[in-house]
């Protein structure tokens, strides 16, 4: 809205046109992927440059933030002793890891790991994604397919990153790790890998940033909010079993939640902006696209699609504490041939939102509504931040035993769905919902 229409358009056509060649580069061959792109380049150069000039003018102090020199110093000067902060660096042939405790200075670590080891093992997780997010595949097949292609890719960043950890485990313990991921590892949930025989979520709190000029623009000191409210877009034909999520959390009686229209994406906004919730829920379903990150979508519901531009330049969130992305595939990112990480929490960030939490893969539906049930709770009895409550949900979630979730179903779900999903958690192990498939899909970004 801060442009005039023609000037809106062609923006936003620019901007296509700026990721067009982001979003395929070393899809095949590294050499002549990268002469393509160079060659794109040339050929649209004046386009690219529109699209530049016009998102520093509509970003411009996120955008100094993460240009100017100053970065490190002003994260020196933050008062933030009870985070510690993991930077990655990815070189062509040694990956980098800075472990920096406010007032206690920075481990470096090093590890000779090559930037075609790590674009391999994106590759090989990422075509396990695709094949079983088809709509063909079933829920059962896709969860099988998926629980080792994730054991594969933690193995592999356990081996690099646990002996950095371990030393310092004892100094962790009490504080939030921030971790700041880089090119394909914004696709790993770090809080999964296992330390010790131990996931690292189980040692301390974890969240993420985008790059450290975006969270130190973003940071602020905020009191919670009372009352807390949510206002939460609701699929109710294709994500049912939220409807539990919301039971749970009426049950709890802490706060208040309001269903948001889902008439159109406009409806949605003017709600909004007459509530002003403190958090935002879309209970729904969402769609990353590979191909073109611009167009990663949101499904409100059967007919209704909200594509990554329209989040990015129609919405006003100003002073929401957190936007939770309930759907599939809502925090995937592409930054392979830059340091802009496109997807849709940087959009909702940008709209004002202090966290963003998001998902990395097509998430089991029982799992999330339990999940986000819990982290709700938490956080609405001010005993929790976003970052501590989103995280206890997830501890609390993987050791539920088969009982709890059987019990959880029958008295926050109509009888005849619950009915069937029980006989879906009664073949499966005990407890269900151990293994990182099921709650690390999860994860929170921007503030701390």
């Amino acid at each position: 809205d801060a442009l005039p229409i023609y000037a809106s358009s062609k923006y936003l056509q620019s901007r296509s046109i700026f990721h067009e060649h982001l979003a395929a580069f070393n899809q095949g061959n590294l050499d002549q992927d990268f002469r393509d792109y160079l060659a794109f380049v040339k050929a649209k150069r004046e386009a690219r440059q529109f699209y530049m000039r016009t998102r520093i003018q509509l970003t411009a102090p996120i955008t100094q933030a993460q240009l100017s020199d100053d970065v490190i110093a002003r994260l020196f000067s933050q008062n933030l002793s009870n985070v510690v902060f993991l930077l990655l660096h990815i070189a062509s042939q040694e990956t980098y890891s800075w472990l920096y405790f406010p007032g206690a200075g920075m481990p470096v670590g090093k590890a000779k790991r090559q930037a075609t080891t790590w674009q391999k093992l994106d590759q090989a997780y990422q075509d396990v994604l695709k094949e079983v997010t088809s709509p063909l595949t079933p829920v059962s097949l896709a969860a099988a397919a998926m629980q080792p292609a994730i054991d594969a890719l933690l193995a592999a960043y356990e081996e690099c990153f646990s002996g950095l950890l371990e030393p310092f485990l004892p100094a962790i313990e009490s504080r939030q790790l921030k971790i700041f991921p880089r090119f394909s590892m914004n696709a790993v949930p770090f809080h999964a890998i296992k330390v010790k025989g131990k996931p690292l979520i189980e040692y301390c709190d974890v969240s993420y940033g985008q790059t450290l000029g975006m969270f130190l623009q973003i940071h602020r000191d905020t009191p919670q909010p009372d009352p807390a409210s949510l206002a939460a877009v609701f699929d109710e034909q294709g994500t049912v079993a939220y409807q539990g999520t919301f039971r749970m959390l009426d049950a709890a009686g802490f706060g208040t939640v309001s269903m948001l229209p889902t008439s159109s994406w406009d409806d949605v906004r003017a709600a909004l902006a007459g509530q002003r919730p403190s958090d935002l829920l879309f209970a729904c379903h969402g769609g990353y696209n590979r191909e073109d990150p611009a167009n990663s979508l949101l499904r409100l519901r059967s007919g209704l699609q909200v594509p990554f531009s329209e989040v990015f330049s129609k919405l006003d969130l100003t002073g929401c504490r957190s936007v939770t992305l309930g759907a599939c595939e809502s925090g995937i990112a592409r930054t392979l041939v830059s340091a802009e990480y496109i997807g849709l929490p940087v959009a909702f960030l940008a709209a004002g939102a202090q966290h963003v939490i998001a998902t990395l893969w097509q998430v089991h539906q029982i799992a999330a509504a339990i999940l986000l049930g819990h982290h709700y709770r938490l956080l609405w009895n001010r005993k929790h931040t976003v970052v501590s409550s989103l995280n206890e949900a997830q501890r609390l979630t993987m050791k539920m035993s088969k009982t709890e979730v059987i019990h959880w179903l029958t008295e926050f779900l109509p009888r005849e769905k619950a009915g069937r999903l029980e006989t879906e958690i009664r073949k499966m192990g005990d407890p269900p919902f151990s293994h990182p498939y099921y709650w690390a899909g999860f994860y929170i970004a921007g503030d701390v």
